[in-house]
């Protein structure tokens, strides 16, 4: 064990160093990359998605299907140049796919309603999906200004110290993967002993145990609408259902 510290300790400097350069750039990077997609959410719904979700609301609860508000709210948001910001493919392709369908009339009205309600379904999930990306930390945010500051302390270090053991899980899950390899290649005479990596991956462990246990403390004072329990989108029914 001595022996493995003290080649350990020559390369801890340019180790160090390394890992630094790397952690920054990357997480430049990523810093970039979230503002970038922060941006692009926010810019998706308030474009497109708000207006969306509000008139499909209004389509299905309150004109029960009207087919002609279908078509007009096809026809106006197919044609629209930044329907692209809306940032997926697969709802932007099925408006698409409506919209020519719609010019060469191949469906007939109920089957174009029920495709008009998984289209809903649809923007609904991707407005609340949004909405969780743009707001996510604004109601500690909000809490941090109305609480009592003994609260606020205790629950900024409770968040730096779950964000810190998560990176701390992933880096130290890389550095033990790769200290089991090289222990078991080496038959425990390479540079690390058996003893030392158990000794890694049992930090490795006890990191990881305290990172999940934070998550599910978080999890009761998460103040974030879940997705299942955001459905004002009412079903389509078709006319030839006689209801009792």
């Amino acid at each position: 064990m001595e022996n493995e510290w003290l080649i350990i300790k020559d390369y801890i400097p340019i180790v160090v160093v390394i890992i630094s350069s790397v952690f920054a750039y990357i997480i430049g990077k990523s810093s970039e990359r979230n503002k970038k997609f922060i941006s692009m959410s926010e810019e998706s719904v308030t474009k497109l998605l708000s207006s969306m979700y509000l008139e499909v609301i209004e389509i299905t609860n309150t004109k029960k299907y009207d087919i002609q508000s279908i078509k007009d709210f096809i026809q106006l948001y197919s044609k629209n140049v930044e329907i692209y910001k809306i940032y997926d493919d697969v709802l932007v392709n099925e408006l698409f796919s409506l919209s020519i369908i719609l010019n060469e009339e191949k469906i007939d009205n109920e089957q174009f309603s029920k495709r008009f309600n998984e289209v809903s379904r649809k923007i609904e999930y991707l407005y609340w999906e949004r909405y969780m990306v743009n707001t996510e930390g604004f109601n500690w945010f909000a809490a941090t200004k109305t609480i009592n500051s003994w609260y606020v302390l205790p629950g900024s270090l409770f968040l730096t110290v779950r964000k810190i053991s998560e990176y701390t899980s992933i880096i130290l899950a890389m550095t033990a993967y790769l200290m089991i390899v090289e222990s078991f290649i080496g038959k425990g005479e390479g540079l690390f002993s058996y003893e030392t990596t158990g000794t890694l991956v049992a930090i490795f462990l006890l990191t990881l145990v305290v990172y999940f246990l934070m998550n599910v403390i978080s999890t009761f004072f998460d103040k974030n609408p879940k997705l299942k329990n955001k459905r004002n989108v009412k079903d389509y029914v078709s006319p030839h259902i006689q209801t009792s």
